[in-house]
């Protein structure tokens, strides 16, 4: 008893030493993630808390509710790439939403150049503007490095970035620890945060064991919405379901849509609807027609057309326009989104949609024999609800080659709320098994 008692007295104080070097460490990480990252022009920023995700996988796989994974890529790579405690995700005020930068420590240049051409594909375009620049698909996605920094863009426009680059790596002009973002920034403690140049405008995200949580407020002061707002969930057998509200979304105004080289004008849509539902739930039948060619007497090529049943999901979808519904179908032929009475092919080649009409209401279907109508009725202050059931979704053959990387998923209920300018956003991505497991399947 006497030696136990010596070797606790031995253990205990090296443990207190190692967890305060371990804390000590976590909070020195902490700090130096948010220094010299975000440029002086930054506008919005995503924070995703890496160190607090890595200590919970951590635990998920010691308790065992992480499968193993057997097949991960066995050639090893020298990333040179630092790891921060943070993840800032960010976006710029002279570009595109859609081009997105991040900043990283490296403390070997040249393996990081060389991890992203052989891991990645990238190709080195340049190495004489102060830093090492590097570029893939066109410039969609780029990079550039100096000795212990650096960024990479992902520009879906392809927009020219090295100002960004320069502005970064060589002026060394980054956001002040004065200012109100990068405050809110350190601040943020959920998993995942975004973040915008208002004060007000935040998304949080949090990771749990099984599900995860997504609540936030957009250019407007938070509302905790009332329970009577709340939308009744569909039923277990709806696969998916949208409901959304077409004049509640003012940001799509002037939005142009090319689908399959056909232009559709969301401005031009909304002026005749109010309402957009759609709903997939269960499988129909459809005829699937094939050409065969035979041969005649007179040795003859002639084609056979052939008809053969196949089963393809339920899907309807409705769109109400009131009085406007024929102004809206005029609109839909005139851009040949409509041909014969059913969607363009070339638009939406995978089924067969068939179009109608109502009073009041557009209706496109998979479902010859039925078309029932959709209950697009939303509280007076909400303009979306997205409801997708990912059990039953992967039934359908289309989807079966991501099933494997899904069967972890079980359900996601958004829903967004809206008073003017303000946008509330309350959601739940719920999984059958672990949010780490979903996460290994990913990195396989």
């Amino acid at each position: 008893m006497k030696i136990l008692k010596k070797i606790f007295k031995g253990v205990v104080p090296i443990l207190l030493v190692l967890l305060l070097i371990f804390y000590v460490v976590l909070g020195y990480r902490e700090y130096k993630s948010y220094i010299n990252v975000l440029p002086a022009n930054v506008d919005k920023v995503v924070k995703v808390k890496v160190d607090d995700l890595a200590i919970e996988y951590f635990l998920s796989k010691v308790k065992g509710e992480v499968e193993s994974v057997d097949d991960i890529d066995k050639e090893h790579l020298n990333t040179g790439i630092y790891v921060p405690a943070n993840v800032l995700l960010y976006t710029v005020k002279n570009k595109k939403s859609t081009t997105i930068f991040t900043t990283l420590p490296i403390w070997d240049s040249l393996d990081a150049s060389n991890f992203l051409k052989k891991k990645y594909h990238f190709q080195q375009m340049s190495d004489s503007l102060g830093y090492t620049y590097l570029m893939k698909n066109d410039y969609q996605w780029s990079a550039a490095l100096t000795n212990d920094k650096m960024v990479i863009c992902y520009a879906a426009s392809k927009e020219k970035v090295q100002d960004v680059f320069h502005l970064v790596l060589v002026d060394h002009l980054f956001l002040s620890e004065e200012e109100y973002l990068f405050n809110s920034i350190k601040e943020a403690d959920n998993d995942v945060t975004i973040l915008g140049s208002s004060a007000i405008d935040h998304i949080a995200i949090d990771i749990s064991r099984s599900h995860i949580e997504i609540d936030g407020v957009w250019e407007g002061v938070f509302r905790k919405r009332k329970q009577s707002d709340v939308i009744k969930p569909f039923k277990r057998d709806t696969t998916v379901a949208i409901k959304f509200l077409m004049h509640g979304a003012p940001y799509m105004a002037n939005g142009n849509f090319n689908i399959g080289g056909y232009q559709l004008t969301y401005d031009s849509i909304a002026k005749y609807s109010n309402n957009f539902g759609l709903e997939v739930k269960g499988v129909t039948n459809q005829q699937e027609s094939a050409v065969t060619y035979e041969y005649n007497d007179d040795f003859e090529k002639i084609p056979v057309v052939s008809y053969n049943n196949v089963t393809v999901p339920n899907i309807q979808m409705q769109l109400d326009a009131g009085d406007a519904v024929e102004d809206l179908e005029h609109y839909l032929r005139t851009q040949q989104i409509v041909k014969d009475s059913i969607v363009n092919k070339e638009v939406f080649p995978l089924y067969t949609l068939l179009v109608n009409n109502t009073t009041t209401s557009l209706k496109c279907t998979t479902n010859f024999d039925v078309s029932r109508d959709l209950d697009l009725n939303l509280p007076d202050d909400s303009i979306l609800y997205l409801f997708v059931n990912f059990n039953t979704l992967f039934q359908y053959k289309e989807l079966n080659a991501f099933s494997d990387y899904a069967k972890d998923l079980q359900n996601l209920e958004l829903q967004v709320n809206s008073s003017g300018a303000v946008y509330t956003i309350d959601g739940e991505l719920n999984f059958n098994g672990s949010v780490a497991n979903f996460v290994e399947l990913l990195i396989r």
